[in-house]
């Protein structure tokens, strides 16, 4: 999607303080045109067909400029507005006495009459609470459990996520799981390959394409990655034809 406007800043709209209808949606900074716009994204084949929506703000005050967008662990969406009316490179000189240095604004912009959020308090959380967390509906909340659990010792972390893993209750459970987690085991730099054949054989795309990312990373300590990433070359969904494709990268013999 290209209609001539530019970006600061992006973040998806995938929380229950925000309004039902506009969960999933794209949030980006309109900074050239005084906005902030509002797109949805569905996939079509390895891409997506982009709509844009009706902007959520927008301004006729030309030194509103949003440069970056983020939910927070409230579920409000917190605006950086530059508040600049100048901000070309070329067209204004850096020495112009309209150019703000000093001062900027940030906006929180939440649903009317539905309650904030309460960000858990995962910091010092045990391991069994920030695995369970994974698998929150509030995108923040797995966002900070994975980045606490990236923090913590290395050994305890993949033990204990090894053995959530294999207490899930059935297999469609314990995929879901894996597929949550495997990114916690990727940035301790521990390889797992069974739980990549795991995903990779699952009957979600999802899944299929994350094994598929993960291979790619664990290319050169994995026994025989281009055995995963060739079935995954051929699959039925584009998306994990393109994940296996880009994984294929990674693996140093050509």
């Amino acid at each position: 999607w290209n209609q001539g406007r530019k970006f600061g800043g992006a973040d998806i709209a995938d929380n229950s303080h925000w309004l039902p209808e506009n969960r999933g949606e794209f949030v980006a900074g309109g900074y050239l045109h005084n906005s902030v716009e509002r797109f949805r994204l569905t996939p079509r084949g390895a891409t997506f067909h982009v709509e844009r929506l009706a902007p959520l703000v927008e301004s006729t005050n030309t030194a509103f400029r949003v440069v970056d967008v983020r939910f927070g662990p409230d579920g409000a969406l917190y605006l950086c507005d530059w508040f600049n009316s100048l901000i070309g490179h070329y067209q204004t000189s850096f020495r112009h006495p309209d150019r703000d240095k000093t001062r900027g604004r940030i906006w929180r912009v939440s649903a009317k009459g539905r309650p904030a959020l309460r960000a858990p308090a995962l910091e010092t959380a045990p391991l069994p609470a920030l695995f369970d967390t994974l698998l929150s509906p509030e995108r923040w909340n797995r966002q900070l459990a994975s980045r606490v659990l990236n923090d913590r010792p290395t050994e305890p972390v993949v033990a204990g996520f090894q053995n959530w893993a294999q207490a899930a209750p059935s297999e469609e459970a314990r995929l879901d799981r894996i597929y949550e987690g495997i990114g916690v085991l990727a940035s301790h730099e521990v390889p797992h390959a069974e739980f990549i054949e795991r995903l990779s054989r699952s009957r979600h795309p999802n899944h299929r394409a994350r094994a598929a990312r993960i291979t790619g990373h664990w290319a050169s300590r994995l026994n025989d990655p281009l055995e995963v990433l060739t079935r995954l070359a051929a699959d039925t969904e584009a998306t994990v034809r393109l994940e296996a494709v880009v994984a294929c990268a990674y693996v140093p013999d050509a």
